[in-house]
C-alpha cells in the first residue's frame, strides 16, 4: 500500500493495527478495491480485494476480509512484500456479510457459503479453531443461505456425530439426503 497514514483508515484486530483504504474507478464507481497493510510495516505485504459493490466500504467488511485472509495464510508482516489476494467468491462473501457468526447450543459458530463444487455451507466452532469443519453436501441457492438454515444444519450434524470441539484435520460432510430433508423442511415451514 505504501500510502501516507493520513489517507488511510485504522482498524485493530487483536493487538495488531492495520491501515486500509478503498478506491473506485470514476467510470465504474460500483467497483470497489480495498487495500490493507499492517500499520507497523507499511511497505510489507498488502491484502487486496476487489468487488462489485454499490454501498460504502465499512470497517465490518475490512474486518471480514482480514479474518478470511488470516484463515488463508496471509502474513501481514514479512520480509517479502508480496501482495496477497483472495478468491473472487470469498471477496464477494466478505463484502456481502460473510462469514457470519451465530450463537447456538452454548457455542459460537462462523458460517459462510462456499462455491467450490456447487454452493454449500461451511461451518466452524470459533471457540475451537482447529475443530472439525462441517460442510454440507448439497447445492444451495444464495437466498437459501440463512442463519435458520445454518442452525438446522448444525443441529443435524451434531445429532449425527459432528465433533466441532475436537481437533481434527478432516471435514464432517453432512450427506446430501440429510441436507435435502433439512432444506425441504425449512422451505415448507417458511
Amino acid at each position: 500500500m505504501s500510502a501516507p497514514k493520513r489517507k488511510s483508515n485504522r482498524i485493530t484486530v487483536g493487538d495488531q493495527v492495520f491501515r486500509w483504504r478503498f478506491h473506485y474507478d470514476e467510470d465504474a464507481p460500483w467497483q470497489k478495491t480495498v487495500s490493507i497493510v499492517a500499520d507497523d510495516d507499511l511497505n510489507g505485504p498488502s491484502l487486496f480485494a476487489r468487488c462489485h459493490y454499490d454501498n460504502d466500504v465499512t470497517p465490518a467488511i475490512v474486518r471480514r476480509l482480514l479474518d478470511v485472509a488470516f484463515e488463508n495464510g496471509w502474513p501481514p508482516i514479512s520480509d517479502e512484500p508480496q501482495d496477497f489476494g483472495l478468491t473472487d467468491e470469498r471477496i464477494y462473501d466478505c463484502f456481502h456479510g460473510f462469514p457470519r457468526l451465530l450463537d447456538h447450543r452454548g457455542n459460537r459458530f462462523s458460517w459462510y457459503p462456499d462455491t467450490k463444487g456447487g454452493l454449500h455451507l461451511k461451518i466452524k466452532n470459533t471457540g475451537h479453531p482447529k475443530g472439525q469443519l462441517l460442510a454440507t453436501n448439497c447445492t444451495l441457492q444464495r437466498e437459501d443461505c440463512t442463519e435458520e438454515l445454518a442452525i438446522a444444519f448444525i443441529d443435524a450434524a451434531i445429532d449425527l456425530g459432528w465433533k466441532h470441539g475436537r481437533a481434527r484435520r478432516d471435514c464432517f460432510w453432512l450427506e446430501e439426503h440429510i441436507c435435502s430433508l433439512v432444506l425441504d423442511t425449512l422451505r415448507s415451514t417458511g
